[in-house]
């Protein structure tokens, strides 16, 4: 008991300067840890100022004068959803008040019913109708902004989509605090192109952020946001992902243009939209990763039209490869590479395994079978283990995923084990003047019970031991 008078007194008379700076990091907002695109809410961050302040009087004292406490702002299914919107008005009020003129961080994650009724409809509306409301004129403190809705409501009526409708208007204000912004919205309704992209082709679209120096993450999904030609430089823009069914063809070459030292580039859509205007294309990407899907290769020529003197990863789908050219320094300068594969014929399943080959420097490859064919074994492991010229004879990382038996059971599948035979015990040697060219052993590899039957998964731990892992299926 004397011991914990002592403590308390000791807490009693603590200066408020240290208990603020304490509360502070007790209180801060990882954002550099979420630039993986994730906007899952950060709980933690959201309820810790109410758990200090709620300590004791002199507590909330130092906890209600330390505006960095207050800066997330996390807005759930529950304030979505409420039908009283009187709490939630004033847990915004008092976070905007409370933070003073520090950077917000925020955060906005929730789930439609995909029949939603028309009066929780409305409901999200009005929620979303006031917070933005409240958030223009903070705008300029923003330093995050992640929004996801997931499953949104399908109508065949035409319903206002206030989310969306205010968060373009946010972002045509300057924010030039801003350095993450990832939005994920499933569509409102069945959406034409036009519909989608305000209007476009017949009309402009407006200019977004206009004034965002400090951007270094931007990941668009479901609204129409790309940049103008007129933009300013985003110098410090580094990871740009951008998905949507279709894109303009103006506005995403000018979107790349702003952003002249941009690493991440992931590119994912069907198809493009022409306003009769030459796109002014790029003739060289800064990139060292890139990671497509849809037609998005194919759409934009990449990379016959585009160089990419520093890509080092590329995660594509398999049929990009059909109209994928290889240069010579994408072959030599890609050491990482991951590929989903599609159902296709056994012509077209050879053909990018040999476009695969040419990737003489891959060190890290993963490779998952969303529809395996039953030639798929052969042509995969016939390419790693030639004895000739093998595929990939720098890979040291290996992952395999989905790779069907097709209930072959009684077939024997090993491919895998005769691959870490040949890298890693017999190491067979190469002729005469091509030392570079003998495989360097397996040192990380990692497979699924569909791809390697058990087995032969045992007898490859054997070998390789803790350096092979079983992934869960």
């Amino acid at each position: 008991m004397t011991s914990t008078r002592s403590l308390l007194q000791t807490l009693a008379t603590f200066p408020l300067e240290l208990l603020a700076l304490i509360f502070e990091d007790a209180c801060a907002v990882d954002v550099a840890a979420q630039q993986d695109g994730s906007v899952d809410l950060d709980w933690s961050a959201a309820r810790c100022p109410y758990a200090i302040a709620g300590v004791c009087r002199r507590w909330r004292e130092a906890a209600l004068s330390t505006h960095a406490m207050w800066q997330h702002i996390a807005v759930s299914q529950q304030w979505v959803d409420a039908v009283d919107k009187a709490p939630f008005k004033r847990h915004l009020q008092d976070l905007l008040a409370r933070s003073g003129s520090r950077v917000l961080d925020i955060r906005i994650a929730f789930q439609s019913d995909r029949h939603l009724e028309d009066d929780a409809c409305a409901r999200q509306n009005a929620c979303f109708s006031y917070f933005f409301q409240s958030l223009y004129r903070s705008a300029s403190r923003i330093r995050s902004l992640r929004v996801c809705r997931a499953s949104a409501p399908y109508s065949r009526q035409a319903r206002p989509d206030t989310l969306r409708t205010k968060l373009l208007q946010l972002l045509r204000c300057p924010t030039p605090q801003l350095e993450t912004l990832d939005i994920q919205l499933d569509s409102w309704a069945r959406e034409e192109d036009s519909e989608m992209w305000l209007g476009y082709p017949e009309r402009v679209l407006p200019c977004f952020l206009p004034e965002a120096p400090t951007l270094r993450s931007m990941r668009i999904s479901g609204v129409p946001v790309l940049l103008c030609r007129s933009t300013l430089a985003l110098l410090a823009l580094t990871y740009l992902s951008i998905s949507h069914v279709s894109v303009p063809m103006v506005y995403l070459w000018d979107t790349l243009a702003a952003a002249p030292n941009l690493q991440y580039l992931e590119l994912v859509f069907g198809s493009v939209i022409h306003d009769g205007r030459a796109a002014t294309r790029l003739t060289a990407l800064p990139i060292t990763t890139l990671v497509t899907g849809g037609n998005a290769l194919d759409q934009l020529a990449l990379p016959t039209q585009v160089d990419f003197p520093h890509l080092s990863t590329l995660k594509v789908p398999n049929w990009a490869f059909d109209k994928f050219t290889v240069t010579d320094a994408l072959a030599r300068s890609v050491t990482s590479i991951t590929v989903q594969f599609y159902e296709t014929d056994p012509e077209d399943r050879a053909q990018t395994i040999a476009n695969l080959r040419l990737f003489e420097a891959v060190e890290s490859a993963e490779l998952e079978y969303i529809d395996a064919i039953i030639e798929d074994e052969k042509f995969l492991f016939d390419a790693l283990c030639d004895t000739v010229a093998p595929m990939w004879p720098k890979l040291r990382l290996f992952r395999l995923e989905g790779l069907e038996d097709y209930g072959l059971g009684d077939v024997e599948r090993g491919g895998l084990l005769r691959l870490v035979q040949n890298r890693n015990v017999s190491r067979t040697p190469v002729a005469e003047g091509d030392e570079d060219n003998m495989p360097v052993p397996i040192e990380s590899l990692e497979f699924d019970a569909k791809s390697v039957p058990l087995w032969i998964s045992i007898r490859v731990a054997g070998i390789l031991g803790d350096k092979c892992r079983l992934i869960d299926s």
